[in-house]
């Protein structure tokens, strides 16, 4: 699979009290709404998709996700059928429920409580099993070797970006909140001892 490559720029940062420079690499500058991560995450599991053969797909997550959302939006926009599995929660107010409701309507929402959460990927693949078309299960939180591959291309876009600047930089600190983007920069990477 060809990792995603989303150019972006760095950005110094005035940090009081910190000697030495600080630079963001602005990965939330490669799109609109969804963005970074999310969206290599998401080409890498778009890939994997096609190369399956799949035409629906059962997304797992939480009902207010934005990894929920950025897929639901993404698959759909590339034709896929979708199912979501969703964690019912205490959160107040429509957030991204109400997004994610204007792309998947609720009739393609099966709602879990906590108590039948801890099955959720038996049931979700239960509900792939006896589709029509080839289906496939997304995990919560596009956690597979898809999205893995996909977030690759952060690791060479970031070099690049490096080497344009000229800059020696002695630390890089990821957001990643899973720890997938950082496996996949890290495996991407090939700074040798730089």
């Amino acid at each position: 699979m060809q990792p995603l490559s989303l150019p972006g720029r760095i950005h110094r940062l005035q940090v009081e009290g910190i000697s030495q420079p600080v630079y963001l690499y602005r990965d939330d500058e490669s799109g609109f709404a969804i963005s970074g991560a999310k969206r290599r995450k998401l080409s890498g599991v778009i890939q994997w998709l096609r190369s399956e053969n799949a035409r629906k797909v059962a997304v797992i997550g939480s009902l207010h996700s934005n990894q929920v959302l950025a897929a639901a939006q993404l698959l759909t926009e590339e034709g896929f059928q979708l199912q979501l599995v969703l964690k019912s929660g205490h959160h107040q107010g429509p957030g991204n429920a109400f997004l994610t409701e204007l792309i998947v309507p609720r009739s393609q929402w099966t709602m879990l409580d906590s108590s039948a959460w801890k099955m959720v990927e038996q049931i979700a693949g239960d509900w792939a099993a006896v589709q029509s078309e080839k289906t496939l299960v997304l995990p919560e939180g596009a956690e597979c070797e898809a999205a893995f591959h996909g977030v690759k291309g952060l690791a060479t876009d970031l070099q690049q970006a490096i080497e344009a600047e000229e800059l020696n930089i002695g630390r890089i600190y990821l957001d990643s909140g899973t720890g997938l983007t950082a496996a996949g920069v890290m495996w991407g990477a090939d700074w040798g001892n730089t």
